[in-house]
């Protein structure tokens, strides 16, 4: 009894998120819940939005193979499968459930299965995977579910946790490196609280123990000093300031797993005394230093490159003696951090976003989403909200219901560029927009058209509502694996023209600041109304893809693209709503454009 009642403590700690993603995405289904839920704490590093977690896990459902959500990672090349088993608190997760899992490879490669399949993302990850797997992919799996592992369960997870295994495709075997992964109930929550804030002061000021002769400063534009130091004294800073050390790091305080490959070095006997010599060391910015004999005082100090270096130290302590060193580069200029971090990171496997994390138009923007009669968190550096934020400064953004109004700079930059007129590239191709451009006429890159100068969160804030809106209402039809669910931007989009079409603007401009205030303030009166012509623009465009291209069509090929298509069918849809029905933009409210 008392085992059962730490389990159901265990697992209400994590169900208020399930219930959240439940509610806003899934019509309030607890096991989609915890599938977008679970699916996004272990794969946190990938920085997926919730609209990208939607479409990842699209497959869950008949016919899908015992496989629950997935992506392909073309960089590390890895195809990474996923299943999520919700089941009671104190239930066991049996072996059977694993080998059924575990046997999902075999079944996309089966010709006469997936003939016989219905389900359209089983099919497309059919063909990714038989294309990529003879190209040396890894296969990564991931099991996650809210009960136990039963004892055989364990022994599998254990037994194929790293193997080697041949995959039959056609009359060819081909090798695949397999990792495998399963979390119950206790490791989900272990990987939830790695997750979650530790909180140290806004403006760490430390002091270094030099090892003497090891150290030496250059005095050039910009005071830097460069030393070989004590790996425990970086472990002592980290766990004395917490992630507040990382305030400029590009990639944020965001850290999922330790390196591997660095602990296992420091554990080893062998490779412990020449860690600094296999580590590339700690990018570091400061206010001003002051060297007071063996002793470095460092103000405001701060770590621009070697955040995981830093944690995985920390989490590898028990090992570190005297003999574990470790470089550092000192600079007194935190204007430099953005340079410093941009060239030093070359390794990190940092995104596009993260390089504009410390931009000073995106603190603005920040400083205002935070001055809306609502205020909101607009979270730019990925982690910055859980581990940043302290519990006293995010009351000002929770909710009577217990949530927060928090939003992530990649769902607010998707939204915005779509209103603008372009979804599928805010659908497929994020990384653009968060690149500058590099002319007037670049059209490839997108930094500037969602983020202008002049831009203010009022007006980012309108297309952030009409996309939450959208989701809200797909998500209650439960039609997120129809078209629906993969035009909600390109329903962003419609929506939009719709507006600008009303109100005299040019299509694609910007909605003007004060139009945008009215327009959220009065939006549950007119979206339903121009959403219904989206939605139907949408349909009717699909319908008219499908009858030319019957054999090739995906919804998730046709909504990777801006297509004219959409464009035609608006005008004919709202000519036959304006015709047949009431006037679609009578509750829009009045405003003047202004000359």
């Amino acid at each position: 009894m008392k085992t059962a009642m730490k389990d159901k403590e265990a697992y209400q700690r994590i169900l208020p998120y399930i219930e959240q993603a439940a509610r806003d995405y899934h019509n309030g289904n607890l096991e989609k819940g915890f599938l977008h839920w679970s699916f996004s704490e272990v794969f946190i590093q990938e920085d997926f939005s919730d609209n990208d977690v939607v479409t990842h896990t699209a497959i869950d459902g008949p016919d899908d193979f015992e496989i629950d959500g997935y992506f392909i990672d073309h960089e590390s090349k890895t195809i990474h499968l996923f299943q999520a088993k919700h089941i009671g608190p104190g239930g066991r997760l049996d072996e059977a459930s694993m080998t059924d899992f575990w046997e999902s490879p075999k079944r996309l490669v089966d010709p006469t299965r997936i003939v016989k399949c219905r389900n359209e993302e089983t099919r497309r990850l059919s063909d990714e995977f038989m294309k990529y797997i003879p190209e040396n992919y890894a296969l990564h799996m991931v099991i996650a579910t809210t009960g136990k592992l039963s004892p055989s369960s364990k022994d599998f997870a254990e037994a194929h946790k790293n193997v080697e295994d041949a995959i039959l495709i056609g009359s060819s075997k081909i090798n695949a490196t397999i990792e495998f992964e399963a979390y119950d109930l206790s490791g989900l929550i272990e990987l939830f609280e790695n997750h979650l804030s530790w909180i140290g002061v806004d403006h760490p000021d430390v002091f270094i123990e030099l090892i003497p002769e090891r150290f030496h400063e250059i005095p050039k534009t910009f005071n830097a000093i460069e030393a070989t130091i004590y790996a425990k004294e970086i472990v002592r800073i980290f766990k004395e300031n917490g992630f507040r050390i990382f305030r400029l790091n590009p990639r944020g305080p965001l850290v999922n797993k330790i390196n591997r490959e660095m602990f296992a070095s420091l554990q080893s006997s062998v490779y412990r005394p020449i860690f600094h010599l296999l580590n590339n060391g700690l990018s570091i910015t400061c206010d001003s230093y002051v060297v007071e004999g063996s002793r470095l005082k460092v103000s405001n100090f701060q770590i621009v490159n070697g955040c995981q270096t830093t944690v995985t130290l920390s989490k590898a302590s028990p090992f570190i003696d005297d003999t574990v060193l470790v470089d550092i580069k000192i600079v007194e200029s935190s204007q430099m951090a953005p340079k410093i971090a941009e060239t030093t990171n070359t390794q990190a496997g940092l995104k596009a976003q993260d390089f504009i994390s410390t931009d000073p138009r995106q603190n603005e923007l920040q400083l205002q989403f935070s001055a809306l009669p609502e205020p909101w968190f607009y979270e730019i550096r990925r982690g910055e909200w859980t581990k940043m934020i302290s519990l006293t400064d995010k009351q000002k953004y929770r909710r009577t219901d217990g949530t927060y109004r928090v939003m992530q700079i990649k769902d607010v930059a998707q939204a915005a560029l779509a209103l603008r007129g372009m979804p599928g590239e805010a659908k497929d191709h994020t990384k653009t927009i968060f690149q500058h451009k590099i002319s007037d006429d670049d059209t490839q890159n997108h930094y500037e058209d969602v983020f202008a100068p002049l831009i203010t969160a009022k007006q980012l804030y309108l297309s952030w509502l009409i996309l939450i809106k959208i989701k809200a209402v797909v998500a209650s039809e439960n039609t997120a694996s129809d078209y629906p669910g993969y035009g909600r931007l390109h329903s962003v989009w419609l929506t939009g023209e719709l507006i600008r079409h009303h109100y005299g603007i040019g299509s694609g401009e910007v909605v003007p600041e004060g139009l945008a205030v009215a327009l959220t303030n009065t939006i549950d009166d007119w979206f339903e109304p121009l959403y219904f012509i989206a939605r139907e623009t949408l349909r009717e465009a699909v319908d008219s893809e499908r009858k030319a291209k019957p054999e090739t069509y995906s919804h998730r090929e046709f909504f990777r693209g801006t297509r004219n298509v959409m464009r035609e069918k608006l005008s004919v849809t709202l000519d036959f709503a304006k015709r047949f029905g009431s006037d679609p933009f009578q509750k829009l409210p009045r405003w003047r454009k202004q000359l």
